[in-house]
């Protein structure tokens, strides 16, 4: 039993290291390619995605829009609660070599602007970076969350 335990101990720690390992080599390779201006987008439909593809798509995208919470959501913006989180813009983003870095998407979800006692329709959006196996993801320093009315 001891032994079990300490496999677990020693195993579960490396498995996490690996996996921030992994996510840290993904963006550090977005970010060169940002850099170095070099990078080009191809549009692709979410359509275009097989199923296990768009289930990771569709987890990165409700959890990116968590980060929502504690930014725009915190001022005078509700989201609708009778949406759900969309994916509007699909794009692979390439390397200059021609390697398949990331996908981006443009996420968005129905919202209200509720300041000043005015309850104005739009839409909360923002742009995130997703990992070609869909493992890992973050947001698109470039493109942070923004209301626009309808």
């Amino acid at each position: 039993m001891k032994s079990l335990l300490v496999l677990l101990l020693t195993v579960f720690p490396l498995l996490s290291l690996a996996s921030s390992r992994g996510e840290d080599q993904f963006i550090e390779k977005v970010y060169s390619v940002i850099e170095a201006k070099n990078g080009t987008f191809r549009e692709v439909a979410p359509a275009d995605l097989n199923p296990k593809q768009l289930a990771g798509l569709m987890k990165a995208a409700r959890e990116e829009a968590d980060i929502w919470y504690d930014t725009i959501l915190e001022g005078d913006y509700m989201l609708n609660s009778e949406a759900d989180i969309e994916v509007v813009e699909l794009s692979q983003y390439y390397s200059a070599s021609g390697e398949l870095v990331a996908y981006r998407a443009v996420i968005q979800h129905a919202a209200f602007d509720v300041g000043e006692d005015n309850c104005t329709p739009g839409y909360i959006s923002s742009g995130i970076f997703i990992s070609p196996d869909f493992r890992f993801h973050f947001r698109d320093e470039d493109a942070i969350e923004d209301f626009t009315e309808l």
